[in-house]
């Protein structure tokens, strides 16, 4: 839990004043600029990114070194950037898995609407509604898109995954609220 209750304290904590901060978060268009990285192995597929400069970049990477990080515990399921775990520590648990089934949520992150941010602050981190608008800010570009690119969910099991089984999955993440792609549609 965060429990931040008053912007003067996001402020301290992120080392600037409440009127810096106020004046970034009220004009994020001056701090981002959306680039197109191509891949020489694969041409036709442009890479969308975001390039976070200047006062920004300093208060979102404040935001995840002295708040987020030291206070949110990595979820078991979560290897990117996680120090110790990698690519074979996320594999690892599958290895006896004799079937699996995956799908890829499409635009993940622009399905995530800046409103489920919003309650994260709120209701599970117990932030103040003040605090919780300012964090869902530092926390991307909100009513834009952060990524195009699929997330991978997979499910992996010992036992044949049924047809209806793997439908369930799907069902749960479109009642989540995300697309799957077309790939797996």
């Amino acid at each position: 839990m965060l429990r931040i209750r008053q912007v003067k304290h996001l402020a301290r904590t992120l080392n600037t004043t409440v009127a810096r901060m106020t004046s970034v978060l009220e004009q994020p268009e001056l701090y981002y600029e959306d680039l197109l990285l191509i891949d020489p192995a694969k041409p036709n597929k442009p890479r969308p990114v975001v390039d976070v400069r200047g006062e920004m970049r300093r208060l979102q990477s404040s935001f995840y070194r002295r708040l987020l990080l030291p206070k949110l515990e990595p979820s078991f399921f979560s290897h990117g950037g996680v120090p110790g775990r990698h690519v074979k520590s996320n594999v690892e648990p599958h290895l006896d898995s004799r079937f699996g089934f995956k799908t890829d949520i499409s635009n993940f992150y622009p399905s995530i609407h800046y409103r489920r941010v919003y309650l994260l602050f709120t209701e599970e981190m117990e932030c103040s509604p003040d605090v919780a608008r300012l964090c869902t800010k530092l926390s991307g570009r909100t009513h834009q898109t952060f990524s195009r690119f699929r997330a991978p969910a997979k499910v992996s099991s010992r036992k044949p995954v049924s047809k209806a089984a793997a439908l369930r999955f799907r069902a749960m993440l479109v009642l989540a609220g995300f697309r799957l792609s077309r790939l797996n549609a």
